[in-house]
């Protein structure tokens, strides 16, 4: 019997037990927002499934263990869903049996499909396909044929998977555990890491053509599943996350700090960034006040402060925002607005950014917290792109992640 075949039983009573979910509203009620928004209304249903956890620990969404000593034969039987990310790397499912001497991954890699076995000290892994991270609804269809799968994404047979490794030996395997957007802290060295964490969403499935009315429910509670998606990290205003300086290396001879974002604001009020040295002594702070009648944007630093006013700003566009910190100036722009003002603690902050300086995103630290990674005044909204020393930002390369951020995706605005 094909061990991958065990585990989606098992995904049977994973997933169906995914009906009791409730899919939290974490959107704020926001009128002008909700009018740039296609539907601001997470997706509901008892079959719509975010696979996004946690982030703190590789711990996955849910552990299930199932006695196999029932199963007899699987040859032959089809399993399918429908699969949505931007994450171009991650978990969606790990399985494994004989105290994890036995285990199965799927998930993706640079956007494409990749499977891996082992037994026995022996590991198999393909990959192939079609990009799949591209925020369209993909069907991921899997079939036993003889001793192998074939894997099918959108009916067209992309992927073949042979299992003789993995053939089962009578009363080898009696029970086995599936983990879904995750992997167990005993998981075995001979496979290929992957990181664990998946920003993507599961609906329509149908686990061997079983009858799933009957299973158990979880009493689990999951991140919802936007209707519509764009690229980007949404932040629901509960949480931050944190870099570190030596994550965007760069030549210390010429530094300068330079950082970019695209912003769509579910509200004028929050912090953006917030720079500090290692004892969280603040170099410099972004942040909206909407205290004012001009709802601005304000740059503050230890010796300098820039206000400038979202006047350019129009109702469903996102704000191109940037800083720039050289020997002589600090400048911020947003849209085709420009400010500069002369800066003279260059000199420190470059001695702070060489010793390690943090830079929390979405909020600003709180020293009184109970956490290194306490926060405050938490931004809510959607961050298109991010750079840093004219680097891309990946979420899921943070020291830091608050679990109510989506890595990858933001309720889609319209045009």
């Amino acid at each position: 019997m094909n061990m991958i075949f065990w585990i989606l039983l098992l995904l049977i009573c994973l997933l169906s037990d995914c009906n009791s979910l409730t899919l939290n509203n974490r959107l704020k009620d926001n009128k002008e927002v909700s009018q740039c928004l296609h539907d601001i209304t997470p997706g509901a249903g008892p079959e719509l499934l975010n696979l996004g956890r946690t982030w703190e620990t590789d711990k996955p969404f849910v552990t299930i263990v199932a006695n196999m000593s029932r199963i007899t034969s699987l040859d032959g039987v089809r399993s399918y869903f429908q699969f949505r990310t931007f994450d171009p790397e991650g978990i969606i499912m790990y399985g494994d049996g004989n105290n994890a001497t036995e285990w199965f991954i799927l998930g993706l890699r640079n956007g494409i499909v990749e499977m891996q076995i082992g037994k026995s000290g022996v590991r198999a892994t393909v990959s192939g396909g079609p990009i799949v991270n591209d925020g369209q609804w993909h069907l991921i269809h899997l079939k036993s044929e003889q001793e192998g799968v074939v894997l099918r994404v959108d009916d067209k047979s992309v992927l073949r998977l042979e299992l003789h490794v993995m053939r089962h030996e009578q009363g080898n395997v009696d029970a086995m555990r599936i983990l879904l957007g995750g992997q167990p802290q005993n998981a075995s060295p001979l496979f290929t890491p992957l990181k664990p964490q998946m920003d993507g969403c599961l609906k329509n499935w149908n686990w061997l053509d079983q009858d799933t009315d009957s299973l158990l429910n979880l009493d689990v509670n999951t991140k919802p599943c936007f209707t519509h998606i764009s690229r980007g990290s949404y932040f629901s205003g509960e949480g931050l996350a944190v870099f570190h300086s030596n994550d965007f290396p760069q030549a210390m001879e010429d530094w300068t700090l330079n950082i970019e974002m695209i912003i769509r604001p579910d509200q004028w009020q929050g912090t953006l960034v917030t720079i500090t040295t290692k004892d969280l002594e603040d170099l410099m702070t972004v942040y909206f006040d909407s205290s004012k009648a001009s709802e601005l944007i304000q740059v503050k630093t230890g010796t300098v402060e820039l206000i400038l006013p979202h006047t350019l700003y129009h109702k469903c566009q996102e704000i191109r925002f940037s800083v720039n910190v050289s020997e002589h100036e600090i400048q911020v722009q947003i849209s085709d607005l420009k400010m500069q003002r002369d800066f003279e603690d260059y000199v420190h902050w470059k001695q702070v950014w060489q010793e390690g300086a943090s830079l929390f995103i979405g909020g600003s630290p709180d020293p009184r917290g109970e956490s290194p990674y306490s926060g405050r005044n938490y931004f809510q909204g959607c961050l298109g792109q991010i750079w840093v020393q004219n680097q891309l930002v990946d979420m899921d390369a943070s020291h830091y992640k608050h679990d109510s951020i989506w890595s990858h995706s933001c309720p889609q605005w319209k045009n």
